[in-house]
């Protein structure tokens, strides 16, 4: 017969409960030896969908090439997701290059003579370039990064050369170029979202350029004539510059920092010259030149300034 005290049972208690602590800590390592299997499994799985949707994103993008004629050249390159290119080409000589890394970027270009040149780099989401050439060696190039951002260019004519770069990081940049004639040359550099910018050009050797740094920024810039040259350069927001040249050899300079600046240059005539420095917000500036030879030079510090020139 065996005698049981409370102690000793105090101790066989402690003895199942300690054996049960360890079953129940074995139970918990094989429960979690198998989770880490079935994780393992599962990561397994996603990279594989992964892999699958890379290939198959790779898969889903579209291009298109129409070539009629003598020595012409393509070249469409892209890596991402729903991208799609179109390249026609009619004519000599002429070359497309289109590079697209991303998401839903579009790129048209259309080629109608001879030594033409059309490029477009885009990295990103959603951007749009369109290039048309009518004539013989001109140049187009677009540059896109970020999202959203519009491109067009097109040219009628010889030699004429447009450049547009536009790096946008969420809504995105607007661009348009015109050139009809010989030699012209437009240049937009954007950074920031919502600026836009037009350039339009006819007859020989004009010159444009803008630059855009911030969000909201409009430049318009209009050339007819000879050896003119317009330059905007913009940074902040909300700021508009608009600048007409008709005649030979005008030259207009704007210059706005800050918000909601306007300027106004018109040049008809000859050798007329014009600067506009405004800094600040809401400043106004219009300067009128007639005829030939006149020169204008208007700075503006502050707020809610007023100028207006004319020259006959």
């Amino acid at each position: 017969m065996i005698k049981v005290n409370s102690e000793t049972t105090i101790k066989i208690d402690q003895r199942l409960n300690e054996k049960q602590a360890c079953v129940f800590n074995g139970y918990i390592r094989v429960f979690m030896f198998y989770l880490k299997i079935m994780i393992m499994k599962k990561l397994v799985i996603m990279a594989a969908v992964v892999l699958f949707a890379a290939f198959a994103a790779n898969a889903q993008n579209d291009s298109k090439v129409m070539q009629s004629g003598f020595a012409n050249y393509a070249m469409v390159d892209q890596s991402g997701l729903d991208n799609f290119s179109s390249v026609l080409q009619f004519g000599e000589n002429n070359q497309a290059n289109a590079w697209q890394v991303g998401t839903s970027n579009l790129a048209y270009k259309n080629q109608f003579g001879t030594w033409n040149s059309a490029t477009s780099i885009q990295q990103g989401i959603g951007n749009l370039a369109v290039q048309c050439q009518v004539g013989q060696t001109n140049w187009a190039m677009v540059w896109q990064a970020a999202e959203g951002n519009q491109a067009f260019q097109k040219q009628f004519g010889a030699l004429n050369d447009a450049m547009a770069v536009q790096n946008g990081s969420v809504i995105g940049n607007y661009s348009v170029q015109l050139q009809v004639g010989e030699w012209n040359h437009a240049m937009v550099d954007q950074y920031g979202d919502v600026n836009e910018a037009y350039q339009t050009q006819y007859i020989y050797q004009n010159t444009a350029k803008v630059t855009q740094e911030g969000e909201g920024n409009i430049s318009e810039q209009y050339q007819v004539g000879e050896y003119n040259n317009a330059l905007v350069d913009q940074m902040g927001y909300g700021n508009k510059a608009v600048q007409t040249q008709f005649g030979e050899e005008n030259f207009a300079f704007g210059l706005q920092f800050g918000c909601e600046n306007y300027s106004l240059q018109y040049q008809e005539g000859t050798g007329n010259f014009a600067k506009t420095f405004q800094f600040g917000g809401g400043n106004i500036a219009e300067v009128n030149q007639f005829n030939m030879g006149h020169e204008s030079f208007v700075t503006q510090f502050g707020v809610g300034n007023m100028a207006y020139v004319t020259q006959h």
